[in-house]
């Protein structure tokens, strides 16, 4: 979706600070228990057809809209079934502009043939929630279904990424560590990595948590010791235990190839990560200075059976 003129109007004021923006999202289903969700072109994650609300539209002429930008096709809308906002529903584009959503979800039906628009999105088709966990849902759509009861909340997973991964983990990457520019004045480092060769030499893990794939980890095997080189976690899923599942993975892995000892760092102004790792028994060693980044050193000691 393009962005629109509104927008642009006031990004060119706040810069790429947060923005409240009003959305609208459609549940369409099919009458027989399934529903219309369209793949995001280049990415391969699968959404909702939805967009933002201008300054002129009511919510249901923006979803009308929606519908014949994505799709090419009418709709019989249904009554508003439910309302939506808060930190699960911010989202940090490649760019670093950073919104925060709230909305309402329309229930509704086609009336024509949806197409997809091959702009925003590549395919589109329709799933039972049995199927929905089955495909990789984009974290703000996964987290819209939870909440709508059309998707359970399951185990955290984690499996080395693929070559179809990297858009994925590369937009990932963008969302978990954009917020850190301003407080560092400068982009983390985990931002300027090469996700495609890093994925090719089998050096990324990702977490999976409903289909969707909402956090990774970076990391490889020294002579003695397991190096991580990098926790990242998409925001709308902070808190739900991806990260100690990540590095509880990189625990077992350590056992596996008998290292004894996992290291890792992060920068002394992510304060948020120098009281999380010692929550899982990983403790300082030193802090130095490296490559212009003050960085904060943690080792864990792993029991070889």
């Amino acid at each position: 979706m393009a962005l629109s003129p509104y927008i642009a109007e006031i990004r060119e004021l706040i810069g790429t600070r947060q923005l409240l923006v009003p959305t609208v999202t459609l549940l369409i289903d099919d009458g027989d228990g399934r529903y219309l969700l369209g793949r995001r072109s280049g990415i391969g994650d699968w959404i909702t057809i939805g967009g933002m609300i201008e300054p002129e539209d009511t919510p249901a002429e923006a979803a009308r809209r929606e519908a014949s930008e994505e799709i090419g096709c009418d709709l019989v809308l249904g009554p508003i079934i439910h309302a939506y906002g808060g930190p699960k529903y911010q989202l940090t584009y490649p760019n670093g502009h950073r919104i925060s959503c709230v909305g309402v979800v329309y229930s509704a039906r086609l009336a024509g043939e949806p197409q997809a628009d091959e702009d925003e999105l590549d395919r589109i088709e329709w799933f039972t929630t049995e199927q929905m966990r089955g495909i990789p849902i984009n974290p703000f759509n996964r987290n819209l279904l939870m909440e709508l009861g059309l998707l359970d909340k399951t185990e955290v997973e984690v499996r080395q990424a693929t070559g179809d991964d990297v858009s994925i983990v590369e937009g990932l990457v963008i969302a978990a560590y954009h917020p850190y520019t301003e407080r560092m004045d400068r982009m983390p480092a985990p931002m300027l990595a090469n996700y495609s060769k890093l994925v090719d030499d089998g050096l990324v893990w990702v977490a999976t948590h409903a289909g969707s794939i909402t956090g990774l980890i970076v990391m490889w095997l020294e002579q003695d010791h397991l190096y991580v080189d990098n926790v990242a976690v998409e925001p709308s899923s902070q808190g739900a235990g991806i990260g100690r599942a990540l590095l509880a993975h990189a625990t077992e892995y350590a056992q596996r190839e008998a290292r004894e000892e996992i290291r890792l760092y992060t920068n002394e102004l992510m304060t948020e990560n120098l009281a999380f790792y010692p929550r899982l028994g990983f403790t300082e060693t030193h802090r130095a200075t490296d490559s212009g980044y003050q960085r904060v050193y943690f080792s864990l000691p792993v029991e070889i059976s």
